[in-house]
Order: C-alpha cells, then structure tokens, then sequence
C-alpha cells in the first residue's frame, strides 16, 4: 500500500496533498481490480470448456490409425494420440473425414489446422510445412495370397514390374509403381479402399498388393478363411517415422502438439493407446524419443 505523508505549512496545501493521495490509492484500487479481472479471465480462457477447437484433415479410411465408426465419430490410433496432445495443451480437435490426396489441399487453403494419416516424414515436407516430432513409424509391406503352386511373394519394389499390383489409388503408392512399372502402365491397379485392396487381391484381381503393413494385418481378419503372406525388403520397405503436418504459419501450434506429445510418451499413455490399437505392447523402438 502506498502512503502519502507530507509536512506543509499551510492547509491549502494538506488539503490538496490529500486528495492527490486520496487519487493514487483510488488508482491502486482500479489497478488491482484490472488485474484480479485479467486473471479471472486467464482461468476461464484455460478451462475445459473453453479449449480452442481446431478442424483436423484425417483419412477416413486408414483403419487402425483413423477411421470414423458407424456413428460417423473419429477413432483410432491416430485420433487417440492427437486427442490425449488436445488434453494436455487444453486443444479439442473436430476431425474432418478427408480423402488422402484432398488432405493437403484443405492444409494449404487452411481448412484444417493439422493433418495427419501416414504422412512419412521427409526433407522436403518439412521445408514446405509445419512438421510434428515423430509420433509412430510406418512401414509398407507387399502382400499376396497362398494358393494352389503359390510361388514365393515378391520382396523388392523393383520385382513388382512383372506382376499385377493392386494399391490404394489415391495415395503415393500409385506414383511409387510407375517409378518401376511405367506411367499408366495397366497392370496396376488403384481401388478406393484398402479393404478393396485385400478383397481385389483375394479375388484374383492382382498378383501381389502394395500397402501399408498395420492397415493390412487390421483388414486380413476380414478373410479368416485365407492365408496371406507378407514379404518386402530394402531401404523402401524399412520402417518410415510418421509426422503431424501443419501450415508453414502455425509454429506456435505446433510447438503446444510437439509439448502434448512428450507429455503422453512420458506419463505412459502412449503406451497405452499402443496396445489398444496395435494388440502388443510398444518396444522401445516402437516409442518415438522425446526431443
């Protein structure tokens, strides 16, 4: 509390030192009320029920990682891990069902804040966007069917230019092909849905699949009456960090995810989200290091 003491001579002048003394606590007292406000509205601002809402771009069929249910609501591995940053850094995400290759154009007009489905990490990537600390690994496998004289499951991607390939056809996978195979060259084949590229594999539509290795083994117990065989080896089967991406203009944002993420790696809920979408508990190697 300020005090104001001052030794005049004349009355006029007490007078007139009180009330200015009358005036600076009257100001001490508004800015004291100022202050208590801005920290009320600090509080509320950082309540659950005011967390900032923020779209989020997800495939919407990239099971187990995101997939929406039958109720239409976001789930998975992916939705989990983005949900658990959300509780930390008081972020609720609404996740968008999004086709892959519409993703990145919803992130560059700025229709979604984040995306996320097997964005792999990359130099390039990195330079054109805002990029998350790995949050899993990624790898892709070939997949073929064990029939009559079934012969052994080609192992490179290079091997794949004398067979018949099915993939996803609205992912990287059909750019990666022709690298091999030749534009437009026939015998690959792109489908809508990775359950579409197991059930056109099983049905003879192709020889071999390429995919994605967790997305494959979630949809083979859709066949439990056929044996499938993965194979893949070399640097583009080996697995692949997988990153969140956001604009080149939220680096604050993700700085918070980034923050939210070493987080859940550390109290153990990484873990935990781990086992109930991928069946095992994570190994070491399984758990991105915190940076």
């Amino acid at each position: 509390m300020r005090h104001c003491f001052k030794m005049v001579a004349l009355a006029l002048t007490v007078t007139l030192s009180l009330t200015a003394c009358n005036k600076s606590q009257q100001a001490d007292s508004q800015q004291t009320t100022a202050t208590s406000t801005t920290n009320s509205q600090e509080k509320i601002a950082s309540s659950p029920e005011n967390a900032l809402t923020l779209t989020v771009g997800v495939d919407n069929d990239y099971p187990p990682y995101d997939f929406f249910d039958e109720k239409g609501q976001a789930t998975g591995f992916d939705v989990d891990i983005l949900r658990e940053i959300g509780e930390k850094q008081n972020i609720q995400f609404d996740f968008m069902p999004t086709k892959w290759d519409s993703i990145v154009d919803g992130l560059e007009n700025k229709q979604f804040k984040i995306a996320l489905s097997g964005f792999a990490y990359s130099d390039e990537r990195a330079e054109k966007y805002q990029v998350s600390n790995t949050y899993a690994y990624g790898q892709d496998i070939i997949v073929s069917v064990k029939k009559p004289n079934h012969t052994q499951t080609p192992k490179t991607l290079e091997s794949l230019k004398d067979h018949k390939v099915i993939t996803l056809g609205d992912s990287p996978y059909i750019e990666e092909l022709e690298s091999v195979m030749g534009k437009g060259n026939p015998n690959i084949k792109g489908v809508e849905t990775s359950l579409m590229v197991l059930q056109g594999l099983v049905n003879g539509e192709a020889d071999v699949a390429l995919t994605d290795k967790i997305v494959a083994q979630y949809y083979t117990k859709s066949f439990p009456d056929v044996e499938f065989e993965f194979g893949g080896e070399g640097e583009y089967f080996e697995p692949y960090p997988l990153v969140m991406v956001a604009h080149k203009d939220e680096a604050q944002l993700m700085q918070k995810v980034n923050a939210g993420l070493a987080d859940i790696i550390a109290d153990g809920t990484y873990a935990t989200i781990y086992k109930k979408w991928f069946g095992t508990e994570p190994t070491a190697q399984d758990i991105p290091k915190i940076k």
